[in-house]
C-alpha cells in the first residue's frame, strides 16, 4: 500500500527533474540560424504586419520584397516570447532584442510550451483511464524521450507545434468522452484546449491545418458510429460546439495577422503547398546512406527505430496494432464493446501519431534533421502506449497472467531510467540521441549527428584562444556565439591558421577530407562506456590559387571564393563575398613559394554597402601589417593594391596571404555597413 501511494510522487518527481534538466539547458546552446531568422521575422511583423524576412524598405518605410516562406510560418510563438520579454523589462514593445537575457527568455518559453504539452498528454490519458497515475506515467514516458526533452531546450518551431497538436488532441478527447464520464469541466476545458491547439496550428505552422480537418472528420465519424449512423442531424449538432473553438481561433488570427488570414482559401492552399513541398536542398547521412531531399520512404522508419529507445519502439508497434484492432472492431460493429471508452481517444491520438509521417512518405515531402520535424508524434506516442497498456491490463484482464504485468512495468521503468542516464550524459545535445542498438552498429560515418548545429559555441570555447578568430565559414558566425566568446572572437593579434569546422562525421558522405587531418578541438559526449562525437575543428591546407581571371568570370566562381574565405563573411556569391555587419573579416589564399626577394602585387576591388553611416573607414592589414586606411562612401567602389613579399622571405604560415578588414565610422566606432569584395587579381 505504501509503495502504491509512492508511485504518483515518484512519477511527479521524475517529471519535474526532467523539466529542470530542460531549463538548465538555457544558455548552453548557441543561437542558431532558424532562431535568428525568426527574430528578423517577428521584427518585420511588428513593423509591417507580415511575418517575413525583409527585402528592404522604400523611402516611405513600406516593406519591399517580403521573403522567407511567408505562408509556412506564423508569429504566435515569437509574439508571445516578445510579450513576456516586455513584461520582464528585457525588450520594449515593437523592438526585439539580441541580448543574452532576451535569448534566455525565448529558450525558457520553449521549455514552458513543452511542459504544457506534457500536461496535455497526461490530461488526455487521465480522462480516458480515469486514473492520475496513468496520466503521470504518460508524462514520464514522454519526458524520457531524448528528442522531446532535447527539442524543448531550443526548438522554437517544432516544440510549440507539438504542444498545439497535443492540446487539440486532448480537447477532442474531452468532447467525445462517454456521457457517463463527461462533465461540465471537461466540456469547457475541451473547448479551450481545441481553441488553444488550433490557434497554435494557425499561428505557428499554418500549413498543418489538415490536422484540424482530420480531427473533425474523426469526430463526425465517432458521433455517427455511436448513433449507429442513423441520426446525422444530431451528429452535426454535436460538431457545432467544438467547431466554434476553431472559428474563434481563426478569428483571433484574422485580428492578429490580417495580411494572411483575411483570405482563407488562399491561405489554406498556399500554406499546405509550401509546407508539403518545402524548398530545402540538403542531404542527410542515414544508416550509411547519403539521402537527398526528398528522401526515400524508409527515411522516417529508420530514424524512428534509431532515435527512440528500443522498448518504446516495441511498445509503439504493439500499441499501433491494439489501436487499429479496437477502432476497426468498433467501426464495423453496431453493439457496444468493452473498449468503447477508449475508441474515440485512440482515433485522435493515432491521427497525431501517424497521419503526417504517412503523408510525408506518400507526398515525398522534404524531411531532414532526423525526427526533429516530427516532435509532435512523441506526445501521441506516449498516449497511445499508455492507453493500449491500460486496455490490455484492465479491460482484457492481462493481470491474470501472474508475473507478466510486474515484468512489463519493470522493463518500462528500467528503460526510462536507462535512457535518462544517457540524457544526462549527452546534455545538452539530447536531440542527437541514438539507442544502444544503433550505437552498437556504429554512428561514425553512418548517421548525421544533428546536434552539430547546437554545439559550435562549446567547440569555439575549446579552440586555443590564439586561434579562435581564424575560422572558415564552417565556424560559428559571430552572432551565433554566446557573448561570452564575442570579445575573444574580435581579437586580431594572433597568428594565422586556416581552420575548417566540420560536422561529424566529416561531411555528408561520411568520408575524411585528407587535407583536413589535424584535429584541433572537438565536442563529444559520453554514451555509457563509449562516446559520440558531435562536432570538431580541423586544420586544413589551402591549395595555391591561380589568378588567371577574376572570380566572376569563371563558371563556378562561388567555389573560387569559398576556397579563400576565412571568417566574418556571408555565403559567397558569384560576384564576390560580403562581410557580416559589424564584424571584422578576413580573406586568405595560398601562394606558391618563389625565389628570395621577389614580391607579388595584388588588387582587390572593394565596395561599401549601405548601413549605419554614409562614410566608412576601411582599415586593412596584410599578414598583420597595417595598410593605409581607405575612406569610402556607401555605394562607392575603390581599389586596394598592395605588395606581398615571397613566402620564403616573409614567413606567412602555410604560405598564406591574409588580408583583414575592420570597418568603422570617422570616429572609430564600429558600423553596420557591409564590405563587398568583388575582385581579386594580380596587379599589373
Amino acid at each position: 500500500m505504501v509503495l502504491k501511494r509512492a508511485i504518483p510522487w515518484a512519477l511527479g518527481a521524475y517529471i519535474l527533474f526532467m523539466f529542470g534538466l530542460t531549463l538548465s539547458g538555457v544558455g548552453r546552446i548557441v543561437y542558431y540560424g532558424d532562431e535568428l531568422i525568426h527574430l528578423e521575422k517577428i521584427q518585420v511583423f511588428l513593423e509591417h504586419g507580415i511575418y517575413a524576412r525583409s527585402g528592404g524598405d522604400n523611402a516611405t518605410g513600406e516593406l519591399l520584397n517580403p521573403r522567407g516562406h511567408v505562408f509556412s510560418y506564423g508569429p504566435i510563438f515569437t509574439i508571445s516570447t516578445h510579450l513576456v520579454a516586455v513584461l520582464f523589462g528585457i525588450e520594449t514593445w515593437g523592438t526585439v532584442s539580441y541580448s543574452d537575457p532576451a535569448f534566455q527568455i525565448r529558450r525558457i518559453m520553449v521549455g514552458v510550451f513543452s511542459f504544457v504539452g506534457v500536461l496535455a498528454a497526461a490530461w488526455g490519458v487521465t480522462m480516458v483511464t480515469r486514473s492520475r497515475v496513468w496520466g503521470l506515467a504518460t508524462a514520464s514516458v514522454l519526458v524520457s524521450i531524448p528528442m522531446w526533452t532535447g527539442s524543448a531546450m531550443f526548438n522554437l518551431k517544432d516544440t510549440p507545434l507539438a504542444t498545439g497538436f497535443t492540446l487539440f488532441t486532448a480537447g477532442c478527447i474531452a468532447l467525445t468522452l462517454p456521457i457517463a464520464t463527461r462533465t461540465r469541466f471537461t466540456r469547457v476545458a475541451g473547448w479551450f484546449a481545441i481553441f488553444g491547439g488550433t490557434l497554435i496550428f494557425w499561428g505557428v505552422r499554418p500549413g498543418t491545418w489538415p490536422a484540424i480537418a482530420l480531427g473533425f472528420f474523426a469526430m463526425a465519424l465517432i458521433f455517427a458510429r455511436f448513433n449507429n449512423f442513423a441520426n446525422w442531424t444530431q451528429t452535426i449538432k454535436s460538431l457545432i460546439f467544438p467547431f466554434s473553438a476553431v472559428v474563434a481561433s481563426y478569428v483571433a488570427m484574422m485580428l492578429l495577422y490580417p495580411y494572411l488570414f483575411l483570405n482563407p482559401l488562399d491561405l489554406l492552399y498556399r500554406s499546405f503547398k509550401d509546407t508539403a513541398g518545402f524548398p530545402h536542398s540538403t542531404t542527410v547521412l542515414t544508416d550509411g546512406e547519403v539521402l537527398s531531399m526528398p528522401p526515400p520512404w524508409y527515411y522516417i522508419p529508420k530514424w524512428f527505430s534509431a532515435q527512440l529507445p528500443e522498448v518504446l519502439v516495441l511498445l509503439a508497434v504493439m500499441a499501433t496494432i491494439v489501436a487499429i484492432w479496437v477502432v476497426l472492431k468498433r467501426l464495423f460493429r453496431s453493439t457496444p464493446t468493452s473498449a468503447d471508452f477508449a475508441f474515440p481517444a485512440l482515433i485522435f491520438i493515432f491521427i497525431q501519431f501517424a497521419a503526417f509521417p504517412i503523408a510525408a512518405i506518400l507526398l515525398s515531402s522534404t524531411v531532414y534533421g532526423g525526427l526533429r520535424q516530427f516532435v509532435f508524434i512523441f506526445p501521441a506516442l506516449a498516449m497511445l502506449i499508455m492507453i493500449s497498456l491500460f486496455l490490455v491490463v484492465h479491460t482484457w484482464k492481462f493481470r491474470r497472467f501472474r508475473g507478466v504485468w510486474p515484468a512489463t512495468v519493470g522493463i518500462i521503468a528500467a528503460s526510462t531510467i536507462f535512457t535518462s542516464v544517457i540524457q544526462v550524459q549527452m546534455f545538452p545535445y539530447l536531440i542527437s540521441y541514438f539507442n544502444p542498438t544503433t550505437v552498437a552498429g556504429g554512428i561514425d560515418g553512418r548517421w548525421e549527428v544533428y546536434a552539430w548545429k547546437m554545439a559550435p559555441g562549446e567547440l569555439y570555447s575549446l579552440l586555443p584562444e590564439v586561434e579562435r578568430v581564424r575560422c572558415t565559414q564552417g565556424c560559428p558566425k559571430m552572432e551565433e556565439i554566446p557573448s561570452l566568446f564575442e570579445e575573444v572572437a574580435r581579437d586580431q593579434s594572433t597568428s594565422i591558421r586556416y581552420w575548417e569546422v566540420v560536422q561529424f562525421p566529416h561531411g555528408k558522405d561520411g568520408r575524411f577530407d585528407k587535407s583536413c587531418s589535424n584535429r584541433v578541438a572537438s565536442v563529444s559526449r559520453p554514451y555509457l562506456g563509449d562516446s559520440i562525437l558531435v562536432i570538431e575543428a580541423l586544420s586544413c591546407a589551402i591549395p595555391a590559387v591561380q589568378f588567371e581571371s577574376t572570380p566572376a568570370a569563371g563558371d563556378d566562381s562561388s567555389k573560387w571564393w569559398e576556397s579563400m574565405t576565412q571568417w566574418g563573411w556571408e555565403i559567397p556569391m558569384a560576384n564576390g563575398v560580403t562581410s557580416l555587419p559589424g564584424v571584422p573579416s578576413a580573406l586568405a589564399w595560398s601562394v606558391e613559394p618563389t625565389s628570395a626577394g621577389e614580391t607579388s602585387r595584388y588588387l582587390l576591388e572593394l565596395t561599401v554597402l549601405t548601413g549605419s553611416t554614409d562614410t566608412v573607414v576601411v582599415s586593412p592589414t596584410v599578414n598583420g601589417v597595417d595598410l593605409e586606411e581607405i575612406v569610402l562612401s556607401s555605394g562607392r567602389t575603390s581599389e586596394l593594391v598592395f605588395d606581398v613579399p615571397a613566402p620564403t622571405n616573409q614567413g606567412a604560415p602555410d604560405n598564406l596571404v591574409v588580408v583583414e578588414f575592420v570597418l568603422s565610422d570617422t570616429n572609430g566606432a564600429p558600423v553596420t555597413n557591409k564590405l563587398m569584395v568583388s575582385m581579386i587579381r594580380p596587379a599589373v
